[in-house]
C-alpha cells in the first residue's frame, strides 16, 4: 500500500487525490511516457445497503487521464470488485496499485488508447458487506455506477461513454438494461471474459439484456478454462442482445503462460493473462468504429463556370450497425445539390448505399457547402465538406 497526499480539497461532494504515484509504460507503437494517476471520491445520497453503515458513504475511482482522450472507459472489476482505495475524507488516501484484476492492471493500456479511463472501486458501504460479489445488478450499486456515469460526462462533456467490465464486474449491462444513453445509462459495453453461467446472480444473463440499446463486445481468451465464463457462454448472451445496434463476440490468442492463480482468477487465460495489450487494443478498436459513416469525408471540386454543372462526385454512406439504419434524410448546403442516390429511408444492416453530388457555382471564388446524412445511428448527422471554385 502506497500512502497519498494531496493539498487540494474541493468543497461539498468531491476530494480529489493526486496519487504520488507515476507509471511509465511502453505502450505497443508508441514511445514511452509518464502517466498520471488520480483518485476521485464522490459522496453518495442514496441509502446505505450496510447495517451499520459507514462513517462516510461514497464511491471513489481512479482518473487515468490522457492528454486528448477520443472517449471514457469505466472499467469494472471482477471479483468482490475492491480495489482498495480508501480516502480520509481531509484529501489523502491509499490506492492498491498490485492489483491483479485484469483492468486495473491494464488501466494505462487504456488511457494509451486516448481513453479517458475511470477505475471503479466498491462504495464503502459494500465494503462492510465483504464486496461486490452478489450485489452487481443492485439498485444500490446501479446507482453508483449512474452517479459515475454523469460525474464523467459533466467532466469530459461530449465524450461517449463506455463501461468495461471484467469477469464478475458486470454491473454495466444492469445500468444499460435499465437506464439508455438519454436516461444517464452508458453509450457502450463491454463484457471482458464475463460472468455467463445460468445460475450465478452476478451473471451476464440474470440482466435485462434485451433492454440493451447501445453496442456491446463480448471478448475472452480462446483458451479460458473458467467454466462461469466461458467462450461458449457467449452465444445465449449475444443471442439476448435482441435491440443492441452493434454486437459482437472476440476471441483473443492465449499468452501461454503458466497460470499463477486459479483458472477463474485474475493470473490465468480468464484475466488475459501475458495478452493484456492485445485485448485492450481490440477492445479499444472496436469502442472506435462509427455505427455510421459518411465518406469520404471531405471533396475538392474541379473549377466550374459560373450557372454551369460539374460532373458528379459519389459519396457512400455506409451502416456498420447489426441492425438497420432508419430515418435516412440527406441534405445539402451551398452550391451543391444530390443529383442521384440509392439510399432509401432505410438501410440494412451491415449495407452500403450512395449518394451524387454536383457543384453548380453561383458565384466566382471559393464556394464551400456541405453534404450531410440524418439517421438513425448515434453519430448523427454524418457530414463531408464540399469544396469548388466558380469561374
Amino acid at each position: 500500500m502506497i500512502d497519498l497526499f494531496s493539498n487540494s480539497k474541493e468543497p461539498g461532494w468531491t476530494w480529489p487525490v493526486t496519487v504520488a504515484l507515476l507509471a511509465t509504460i511502453l505502450l505497443a507503437g508508441g514511445p514511452a511516457f509518464a502517466q498520471v494517476d488520480v483518485v476521485q471520491t464522490l459522496l453518495l445520497s442514496r441509502a446505505p445497503v450496510s447495517s451499520p453503515p459507514p462513517a462516510v458513504l461514497s464511491e471513489s475511482f481512479i482518473v487515468t487521464a490522457p492528454p486528448a482522450p477520443t472517449a471514457i472507459a469505466i472499467l469494472l472489476p471482477g471479483g468482490a470488485g475492491l480495489v482498495g482505495l480508501a480516502p480520509n475524507g481531509t484529501g489523502g488516501g491509499t490506492l492498491d496499485v498490485n492489483s491483479h484484476n485484469f483492468v486495473v492492471r491494464s488501466r494505462c493500456l487504456f488511457a494509451g488508447h486516448n481513453l479517458y479511463t475511470i477505475t471503479l472501486d466498491a462504495a464503502t458501504d459494500f465494503y462492510l458487506l465483504g464486496g461486490l460479489a452478489g450485489y452487481e445488478g443492485s439498485a444500490a450499486h446501479v446507482s453508483d455506477i449512474l452517479t459515475v456515469i454523469a460525474w464523467a460526462r459533466s467532466t469530459m462533456p461530449g465524450l461517449p461513454v463506455w463501461i468495461v467490465g471484467t469477469s464478475r464486474g458486470t454491473g454495466g449491462a444492469f445500468v444499460a438494461g435499465s437506464y439508455s444513453p438519454a436516461q444517464g445509462g452508458p453509450d457502450g459495453l463491454v463484457f471482458a471474459a464475463s460472468l455467463n453461467s445460468k445460475t450465478d446472480r452476478d451473471s451476464l444473463l440474470m440482466a435485462n439484456l434485451a433492454g440493451i440499446t447501445v453496442p456491446a463486445l463480448l471478448i475472452n481468451d480462446a483458451a479460458s478454462t473458467c467454466s462461469i465464463a466461458s467462450t461458449a457462454g457467449e452465444k445465449p448472451v449475444l443471442k439476448a442482445l435482441t435491440q443492441s445496434p452493434r454486437k459482437g463476440i472476440e476471441q483473443v490468442a492465449s499468452g501461454k503462460l503458466t497460470a499463477l492463480t486459479g483458472n477463474c482468477d485474475a493470473l490465468s487465460d480468464h484475466g488475459f493473462f501475458g495478452i493484456e495489450d492485445t485485448a485492450v487494443s481490440d477492445i479499444a478498436v472496436w469502442m472506435a468504429i462509427l455505427p455510421a459513416t459518411l465518406t469520404p469525408a471531405n471533396a475538392t471540386y474541379a473549377t466550374q463556370a459560373v450557372g454551369t454543372t460539374s460532373a458528379a462526385k459519389t459519396f457512400t454512406l455506409t451502416n456498420d450497425q447489426t441492425v438497420t439504419l432508419t430515418s435516412i434524410g440527406i441534405s445539402t448546403t451551398g452550391d451543391f445539390a444530390v443529383s442521384a442516390t440509392t439510399c432509401t429511408t432505410s438501410l440494412a444492416a451491415k449495407g452500403k448505399c450512395t449518394i451524387s453530388v454536383t457543384f453548380t457555382p453561383t458565384e466566382t471564388g471559393t464556394r464551400t457547402g456541405e453534404l450531410s446524412v440524418s439517421d438513425s445511428a448515434s453519430n448523427s448527422p454524418q457530414t463531408s465538406s464540399l469544396t469548388g471554385t466558380g469561374k
